[in-house]
């Protein structure tokens, strides 16, 4: 018995506007971007806790301080190592004016910065403890610097690079969008 790739089409409420992950800001474009990109972590199913995504674990440093260890062996869809400076890169993008109106970690939280601690290693601070940052940085995508620090915003929007389940394979807007297993 030889198995068949069978595509799988799924049907939504309307066209997305962008595959920027840095815009996305509804329901149903998150859901097609948790397809093409990871998080830091994800909400459980059950709504009790998180899970591990692209940090493996975490740890409460201070009240304010929050240390992800991330995982080392992820790879952008475009071949790009995942590491600690692609957490910076997506963190300083999404906290630019040209993002930050979609980016609620940055708006309505204490988020006060993002520190680098080493290659696998970053920690997450707050202005005062904050025990919901884990919700947030479930809608927070990560995306490839170098690949995204080339491209136009237009282009961004076309073109989406991740380390998700599934790789970007056309667009065609008001039409369809084709993914691929990864």
């Amino acid at each position: 018995n030889s198995t068949v790739d069978k595509p799988l089409v799924i049907s939504g409420p309307s066209d997305i506007p962008s595959l920027d992950p840095h815009t996305f800001n509804g329901m149903f474009q998150r859901s097609v971007g948790y397809w093409i990109f990871d998080v830091l972590v994800m909400n459980s199913q059950d709504g009790k806790g998180s899970n591990p995504e692209l940090a493996k674990e975490w740890k409460r440093v201070d009240p304010n301080t929050w240390e992800f260890k991330l995982v080392d062996t992820a790879v952008f869809h475009n071949g790009e190592a995942f590491n600690a400076d692609a957490v910076v890169y997506s963190f300083e993008r999404m906290q630019s004016e040209e993002f930050k109106k979609y980016n609620a970690l940055f708006y309505e939280t204490p988020f006060k910065e993002l520190k680098k601690i080493d290659d696998y290693t970053v920690q997450i601070i707050t202005s005062e403890p904050f025990n919901d940052l884990l919700w947030y940085l479930s809608r927070t995508f990560i995306v490839a610097p170098k690949y995204y620090s080339e491209l136009s915003s237009e282009e961004a929007a076309m073109k989406p690079v991740g380390t998700g389940p599934f790789k970007f394979v056309e667009w065609v807007k008001d039409d369809h969008l084709t993914v691929a297993a990864n």
